[in-house]
This record gives structure tokens, C-alpha cells and sequence, in this order.
């Protein structure tokens, strides 16, 4: 399955989710993986919407479920990007009640969102409007200027071409997002990114309004238009992850840990 192709863009039809059937705007994907440990914490993904949905799952997706991580991946359609990230709090709402039905009843199960690319805006979207009932946000390649995405997928574009209900998302709107946000957030970015550099990475870092925030440059890594940032930082990006939530979530004790290697195991996850 796919997103519709944005409207906005001449070239970039089929980014979204590419080598999948189209579907209306009124369908989804949904992936959800629960953790075998039933208060284990969730991660909510919002996938880079340029990659064949059967690559996230089998690299990030599995990864984060051999961390022993329960995991819920809402791919869904959009007319054009802002549509898309505006459509995110509504997805988490739909996350979060999938999450409850699933879980023991009575258990609390933190929640994190995950983004990637344009994902991440979508992230980023669904913690500003949430973030009471968040643990914490992690952000991979997230997209910090909308124009040079589409001037890198679309050899047509003009700064013309560019709708003003678009404005609110690029720059500007998105650090002021990330100011409001003052949950523990984890960015990774790859250091061969052609649409967003390191250095607007570390600004989108340093506008975070969080105190427990992490920034990792991953050595190689390209956007990811045809593998996650997963696929490059192999097991040390899984174990950040899980590092991070634990640390958030208060549970980095020997007997923890020591099950969690257990886990990863016993899911073909460990070393």
C-alpha cells in the first residue's frame, strides 16, 4: 500500500510507500507487534513514507520487536504533505486505542512516538498535540525544510510551485514545534543526507525543548529514500533505542537487562 501521490509534486508520484497497490484516502496500513512482556513499552512509527512498507518491517520493525518492544506502524494516504502530518494526531489516537485493547487490563504501557523523514514531521505533529500521553519521541532524517525535499524529488519544482498551506510546517513551524516539546527526545541522522544536512539536524537538536535529549550521526548513512537509518547503523541503532527508553522509563536494573538479553535471544536479536 501507498499514499497518494502529493499533489504539490510533478515527479514525486509514487515516493509514497512505493511498489505497493494504491489504496483510497479513506485506508491504512497497520502493523502491530506485541512485546512478550506485556507491559513492555510501545513505540508508535511513523515510517519514511519513501520506502517499501516489507523493508520496515523486516528491518526496523523486527529490530525494535527483538528489543523487546511491542511496535505499531500507521502507514496512511495523504493529498499533499501537510495533510499528512496534520492527519498524525488522529493516527496516534487510533495507535493508542489498538495499544489499550491489546494490553493487560490495568497495565501501563509507556508510549513513544518514532518518525522518519517526512515521518518524522508526522512525529513530531502527533507529540506537540499529544504530549501529555507520551513518553518520549524519537526522530530519524527528519525533513527541516519541505522545499528541499521537493527540490531534490521533483527536477520541475520552483519556490512558486510551493502552496502557502505548506508554510506552516516548513522550518519556522517545525522548530517551534520541537520548542514546545519537552519530552525526552533521541535524534538520529545519517551523515551523507542529501535533503536535510548534519548541521540543520543539530539546529532541529538544539530547538528541542527537552532536557534528556541524544543526538547520533550515523557514519554512511544517506536519506533514507530506499533503506532505514536501522539498515546502517545495524545492532548499536537498536540498542540506543532501547537504552534511551529504559533510561526514560526508569527500568535499567540487572534483573532488567538481563531479561532483556534473554529476550533478544530468544527472537534471534541477541549476539
Amino acid at each position: 500500500m501507498r499514499l497518494s501521490p502529493p499533489a504539490l509534486s510533478t515527479t514525486a508520484n509514487g515516493l509514497f510507500f512505493p511498489e505497493r497497490t494504491p489504496f483510497s484516502s479513506s485506508s491504512s496500513y497497520t502493523l502491530f507487534s506485541m512485546a512478550k512482556e506485556s507491559t513492555a513499552p510501545a513505540v508508535l512509527l511513523f515510517p519514511s513514507t519513501e520506502i517499501n512498507l516489507d523493508i520496515i518491517e523486516k528491518e526496523c520493525a523486527a529490530g525494535l520487536s527483538a528489543a523487546g518492544l511491542s511496535v505499531i506502524v500507521m502507514a496512511y494516504s495523504a493529498e499533499t504533505p501537510s495533510e499528512y502530518i496534520a492527519a498524525a494526531p488522529g493516527k496516534f489516537d487510533e495507535a493508542a486505542a489498538l495499544l489499550q485493547e491489546k494490553q493487560e487490563k490495568g497495565a501501563d504501557v509507556p508510549l513513544f512516538v518514532m518518525g522518519s523523514a517526512l515521518g518524522a514531521l508526522a512525529a513530531i505533529e502527533a507529540v506537540y498535540q499529544r504530549q501529555s500521553r507520551v513518553k518520549g519521541i524519537i526522530l530519524e532524517s527528519c525533513i527541516c525544510n519541505l522545499q528541499n525535499w521537493l527540490s531534490v524529488y521533483d527536477a520541475n519544482y520552483t519556490k512558486e510551485d510551493f502552496p502557502e498551506k505548506e508554510e506552516e510546517y516548513n522550518i519556522g513551524g517545525i522548530m517551534q514545534a520541537m520548542e514546545a516539546i519537552t519530552k525526552p527526545t533521541l535524534i538520529f541522522h545519517g551523515a551523507q543526507d542529501s535533503v536535510t544536512g548534519v548541521a540543520a539536524a543539530e539546529k532541529l537538536q538544539a530547538a528541542s525543548g527537552a532536557r534528556n535529549k541524544k543526538f547520533f550521526v550515523i557514519p554512511s548513512a544517506p536519506y533514507p529514500e530506499k533503506m532505514p537509518l536501522s539498515h546502517f547503523g545495524g545492532s548499536h541503532y537498536f540498542v540506543e533505542i532501547r537504552s534511551f527508553i529504559d533510561t526514560v522509563c526508569g527500568i535499567n536494573t540487572w534483573r532488567q537487562r538481563r531479561r532483556q538479553k534473554r529476550l533478544q535471544r530468544d527472537d534471534g536479536g541477541g549476539e
